[in-house]
């Protein structure tokens, strides 16, 4: 397994333990919020993966340092992810933006969110499960790239 699958599987561990046990005994949104940021650094290191195979198969010169100019990258080259790409940029704007905690300690949990979409203020809300189909995702984005090695052994 390569340096980045090896790294985004051990942060999607980590994102499956605080959403599917953290979050059943201690419903915090400070613990959700950790959560999505496990899953962007899942996510995050996918793409530095293909990043790089990029730039060893020299169809990129260097990998960018700036996420924008990353992302930008990928989806000009790689364009059966760029539905992954754009829900990383979401993710990202999601942990960035201003939030209200709603329901903390019981059942009901949610975190409501203002995300900047398309130039306008979007109102998101992320409950337990809201989160679980996140997981769901980004697991989905790292057993793509998982095929796609496997595909070149």
């Amino acid at each position: 397994m390569d340096e980045f699958l090896e790294n985004s599987v051990f942060e999607l561990k980590r994102a499956d333990f605080l959403i599917f046990v953290s979050l059943k005994y201690s419903a915090v949104v400070e613990i959700m919020r950790n959560g999505l940021s496990r899953l962007i650094d899942s996510m995050s290191h996918i793409i530095d993966g293909y990043l790089h195979d990029l730039e060893n198969e020299n169809k990129i010169m260097e990998v960018p340092e700036n996420t924008i100019a990353k992302v930008k990258l990928l989806k000009t080259n790689c364009v059966q992810i760029e539905d992954y790409l754009d829900f990383y940029l979401f993710l990202k704007k999601l942990m960035k933006s201003d939030f209200t905690k709603d329901g903390e300690f019981r059942k009901r949990l949610k975190m409501t969110a203002k995300v900047m979409e398309n130039n306008q203020e979007e109102i998101v809300e992320v409950d337990i499960d809201t989160l679980k189909k996140y997981y769901k995702k980004t697991q989905d984005f790292v057993d793509s790239y998982k095929q796609l090695k496997s595909s070149d052994e």
